[in-house]
């Protein structure tokens, strides 16, 4: 099997993509984290993403015909759903695309293999951000990126002006890290090079100048990198990356001017490119280098270019099918799934035991089975340092937007029986019928006969009892006066009381 795998590594992913349907044992040869980190690191293919009005779209730059290029829509995440419009990109990282496709509704995103997975609802903390100076813009902005130190992809926000909060792949969970250091006037997305995430910014101190603020996803810490000498505020700009280098497209007083840092974090490496008039804007956007050398840009949101970086000079960029309006980004095709950390888990540690939910909601019952975190000899909880805040998660559940749901009342957790590999769920109605249900041979609750002559105490404990070595326990009370309670125990696999 190392064979294989070391064979398929090699092979451009669409074949891959193909041999995925040959048996079940290739497939998840070929879903190992192991085996997508390595065919990533032999196959960098950069496509061209487009988000517009409900849609999004991919295009190959490298394809064979140089002026009429047809790019591809992608299916994605809610495209359907009535209260999608813009669909927002806000970085991408080995393949992995990070979309909001409704208000604050963010997914991991891939589109080559179009898995995706929903970030969980950002739980904001009550307390306020310190006081800010007049000039710093109080816009949402955010950051995705990889964190290669701790092999873990990270998507956070700088909420209100100041707070920073992130969410780890990894560790499925928020935190609140430390408040944003700078001067700014952030929106959309920073950009992600080397493990780091970046804007213009300007120092808090009084005349602070101006550097480039660089977030270190794997220390969640900031540092500061130099600007051009011409550089002097950071009012308007826009970052980008061309090939490994990070470039800053910056405006002051109606001038223009296009940098590449050849030398990531060194002062004297910053180069100026120039593009001619009237093409260069700050609504110019790198993307990526093309053939003999040239960079392809995104302009006014409705145009691609094509600069020749010796003289400066563009010209139209021809894809036909494009909507009239667009952004632009750039990400490499690749088989890396946005839960690679449950791959990660599964492969380690067994899953062990299901929680069961019981939705009471218009005289009928709805029994949901939703896999639990699974069991590892460290805690479940992010680890956090001691000023840092822990942020609970938010959980999806059928009928959560019903607006006949109040209470929603959490029924115990079951391990499966062994003599019998069934889960069963027992309802005790009107105090005395014994009902079950198993969810391996029915799909209907079934009368057991049995009557109790005793009195659940529910009041005292959980509604649904207590499960341990395959019984379920209550406490309850014989019927009569001056009766001493008791703990009855039903076997779920004899379905007896003992």
């Amino acid at each position: 099997m190392d064979i294989i795998a070391d064979i398929l590594s090699r092979l451009p992913l669409k074949s891959v993509c193909r041999f995925r349907c040959i048996s079940k044992s290739w497939l998840r040869l070929t879903s190992e984290p192991n085996f997508t980190k390595t065919h990533l690191d032999r196959f960098q293919k950069q496509k061209i993403i487009f988000s517009s009005e409900n849609s999004l779209f991919s295009l190959d730059p490298e394809a064979p015909i140089d002026d009429d290029m047809l790019p591809l829509e992608i299916d994605f995440p809610l495209k359907n759903h009535p209260n999608t419009e813009w669909v927002h990109v806000f970085g991408t990282s080995n393949g992995l695309v990070c979309i909001m496709p409704q208000p604050e509704t963010f997914f991991i995103f891939n589109p080559t293999t179009r898995e995706s997975l929903r970030v969980p609802d950002c739980p904001i903390p009550s307390h306020k951000c310190p006081p800010q100076p007049q000039e710093v813009g109080f816009n949402h902005a955010y950051g995705f990126g990889y964190a290669h130190s701790v092999d873990d992809y990270k998507f956070f926000t700088i909420a209100y002006g100041c707070m920073i909060l992130i969410f780890s792949l990894r560790s499925n969970s928020w935190k609140r890290v430390q408040d944003f250091p700078y001067k700014h006037h952030l929106e959309g997305s920073g950009t992600f090079l080397n493990g780091t995430v970046h804007w213009l910014c300007g120092q808090l101190e009084n005349g602070g100048s101006c550097v480039i603020a660089a977030f270190d996803l794997a220390e969640e810490k900031f540092s500061d990198l130099p600007t051009p000498n011409s550089v002097t505020d950071y009012q308007t700009f826009t970052t980008g990356v061309l090939e490994g280098s990070l470039c800053l497209l910056y405006q002051h007083n109606r001038e223009y001017s296009f940098w590449v840092m050849k030398d990531y974090g060194v002062k004297e490496s910053w180069t100026r490119i120039f593009i001619a008039e009237p093409y260069l804007s700050i609504s110019l956007k790198p993307l990526c280098y093309w053939k003999n050398n040239k960079i392809l840009l995104a302009r006014s949101w409705k145009q691609l270019l094509l600069c020749n970086p010796n003289d400066g000079t563009c010209k139209n960029f021809l894809a036909n099918g494009l909507p009239d309006k667009f952004c632009a980004d750039v990400y490499v095709e690749s088989l890396i799934s946005p839960s690679y950390h449950k791959n990660l888990q599964l492969r380690l540690i067994p899953i062990t035991f299901y929680t069961f939910l019981l939705l009471v909601n218009m005289n009928y019952l709805l029994l949901v089975t939703e896999l639990s975190k699974v069991l590892t000899k460290t805690s479940n909880l992010a680890p956090v340092d001691d000023d840092e805040d822990v942020l609970p998660l938010e959980l999806d559940f059928p009928l959560k937007d019903d607006p006949d749901i109040d209470w929603i009342k959490m029924f115990g957790s079951f391990l499966v029986t062994p003599s019998t590999d069934d889960y069963k769920f027992v309802k005790v109605a009107y105090g005395c019928m014994v009902l079950v249900l198993s969810l391996v041979t029915e799909n209907q609750f079934r009368d057991k006969g049995s009557r109790l002559s005793l009195h659940l105490l529910d009041s005292y404990g959980p509604y649904g009892g207590t499960f341990v070595n395959g019984a379920l326990h209550w406490l309850c009370r014989p019927l009569g006066v001056g009766a001493t309670s008791v703990i009855v125990v039903l076997d779920l696999a004899q379905e007896n009381f003992l």
